[in-house]
């Protein structure tokens, strides 16, 4: 007997409505994440920024997931944890898991005192370029202070930011 109830779930994650129902590998990954739970998810993340074996498997799983919950906690343990070593994973965690809501948080880490989270950070910011998550007047001024930024890490970072979108412009 099957344990999912297909039709709750897409209701669930908003792919059955009233108008019909629609497809994607958004409604995938958010409906994975529902069979998964908040709890799993949660520990995928603690997996991973305490190096337990596995941690490689659950950091992959929740690049291919990018769920909300994981995000948090990443903020939330970046935020909390005075264990230096946790708040850098924390954040390096985000660049394979974070979707475009991480793009509130980069002025964070590039305000951090530390600079491997400044780096981090700014790696943060990249990746949501090569992703395409965002556009480049939206981030602009986070690319102006990742220009200028005293951590020549951050300001190559941005520079590679710059001559993706360069590169993007001219393909068009």
């Amino acid at each position: 007997m099957p344990k999912i109830n297909w039709e709750e779930l897409a209701t669930e994650v908003g792919a059955l409505s009233d108008r019909g129902e629609a497809g994607g590998s958004e409604y995938a990954r958010k409906a994975l994440a529902a069979v998964l739970g908040d709890a799993e998810i949660v520990s995928a993340v603690h997996t991973f920024i305490s190096l337990e074996p596995g941690a490689e498997l659950a950091r992959n799983v929740l690049r291919l997931l990018r769920p909300g919950v994981a995000m948090q906690e990443c903020h939330r343990v970046f935020r909390s944890s005075s264990e230096i070593g946790e708040r850098q994973l924390a954040v390096a965690l985000l660049v394979s898991a974070a979707d475009r809501t991480a793009l509130d948080w980069i002025d964070e880490f590039l305000d951090d005192p530390d600079s491997v989270i400044q780096s981090w950070g700014a790696k943060v910011l990249l990746e949501l370029v090569f992703e395409e998550c965002v556009e480049e007047t939206e981030i602009e001024t986070l690319l102006e202070k990742a220009e200028h930024h005293p951590n020549g890490d951050v300001r190559e970072m941005a520079r590679t930011a710059r001559r993706e979108y360069d590169l993007a412009s001219k393909s068009e």
